[in-house]
């Protein structure tokens, strides 16, 4: 909030790139899915977890427009900078979620046991919302197309019920 006028000069772009990244979001989505579930796991959302699917994207999406925002416009020179950064604010993102899981002993440990994995998807998915950054130039596209991607990865790995 403190940075509002950084927001809403993100969410003043062309709603052409916003389409555009959220079409190829949900395609993206849609085949890898469609990929993971025909080679060696069931990895096709269900009706019920496409009817989460919505308000997951909406979760994600302030969290990631506002990675953005702070990471700034895409250079050339610094594109391993924005990475390290990026993932540095997941990873501590990421380790709060986890110090609630610990200090509250839940036993929800998935997160800890798919660290691996989850790190893996974050470095790949950011790699990904940089092409979607350089080819808009739009913050808000880009933080759309990182919202379905991780609703998408999160409905298939986490069980919702």
């Amino acid at each position: 909030m403190l940075h509002w006028s950084s927001v809403r000069n993100a969410l003043a772009n062309s709603s052409r790139h916003v389409l555009a990244a959220a079409l190829a979001g949900i395609i993206l989505l849609v085949l890898l899915s469609a990929w993971l579930d025909l080679t060696f796991s069931e990895a096709w959302l269900t009706t019920a977890k496409w009817a989460r699917f919505p308000f997951l994207v909406l979760a994600l999406f302030p969290y990631l427009l506002a990675e953005e925002t702070l990471l700034g416009p895409v250079t050339i020179g610094k594109l391993w900078r924005r990475l390290a950064l990026a993932l540095s604010l997941r990873l501590i993102s990421w380790g709060a979620l986890m110090a609630g899981v610990l200090v509250l002993h839940n036993g929800e440990i998935l997160m800890g046991l798919l660290a691996v994995y989850m790190g893996l998807f974050n470095l790949i998915q950011r790699s990904a919302m940089d092409i979607v950054h350089s080819e808009t130039g739009s913050a808000a596209a880009t933080a759309l197309f990182g919202a379905i991607l991780l609703a998408g990865f999160c409905l298939v790995i986490f069980p919702f019920t």
